[in-house]
């Protein structure tokens, strides 16, 4: 969807409240958000974790109906998100958003993005000291994102490649809707359980909350050893 800075600090509320609990010191550490879409989550985590780096990555295969972006038109929307930080550099009046942005800007750290399939593994980065993911795995196991592999086999397929973007010691952080529980398939990768925890919260429509219903996620966090 076209940025606003609404969304993008609801957004960045929802991540707050995926990280909490994950004690990491990644200001010198690459960060990978897979699945990242609009990468507004991935300018979060920059924010958020305050890392050197952070690759977003998702496969940017342009569908209007769906709202999904072409690389493309996510490259073009930070240009925007990066001019209205400076336009607005000496305002009182601006956000904790617009002044976080600006100091990204300013320490010369931005997102930077690529296009990747999670599921055939295909140009991913590699190394990384951390990944998050967002509605990644049931998406898979329910035949969306078109990938030739689907279900069970997908999904196994998607760990695999997530723990192999990942470098020894570190850390995956996954949330995925709470009607499917993904344990046995991370720890058949070989992944070790750090924590997993049950949350609910309203979802962003837009610019705001339906705050007639909340959603409810697991998020799980699990360490390469």
């Amino acid at each position: 969807m076209q940025w606003s800075l609404e969304n993008f600090e609801l957004e960045r509320e929802d991540l707050h409240q995926d990280l909490m609990g994950i004690d990491l010191n990644l200001t010198k550490c690459r960060v990978g958000d897979f699945a990242c879409g609009w990468g507004n989550t991935s300018l979060s985590l920059m924010l958020e974790l305050q890392c050197r780096e952070c690759i977003g990555v998702d496969q940017f295969e342009k569908n209007i109906n769906l709202d999904v972006p072409s690389i493309q038109d996510v490259e073009e929307q930070f240009e925007k998100i990066k001019n209205i930080a400076i336009k607005n550099t000496n305002s009182f009046e601006n956000s904790r958003g617009i002044n976080d942005i600006h100091y990204l800007l300013e320490s010369e750290r931005f997102p930077t993005f690529q296009i990747g399939n999670i599921v055939t593994g295909n140009n991913l980065p590699s190394e990384l000291d951390f990944i998050y993911c967002k509605k990644l795995l049931q998406n898979i196991l329910e035949g969306g994102y078109s990938n030739p592999k689907q279900g069970d086999e997908g999904v196994k397929l998607a760990i695999k490649n997530i723990a192999n973007a990942v470098k020894q010691q570190g850390h995956i952080c996954l949330v995925e809707p709470a009607g499917t529980n993904f344990m046995a398939y991370l720890e058949q990768a070989g992944l070790e359980l750090i924590r997993c925890c049950r949350i609910q919260r309203s979802e962003i429509i837009g610019t705001k909350r339906n705050l007639l219903y909340k959603a409810q996620y697991l998020i799980y966090h699990y360490l390469k050893a």
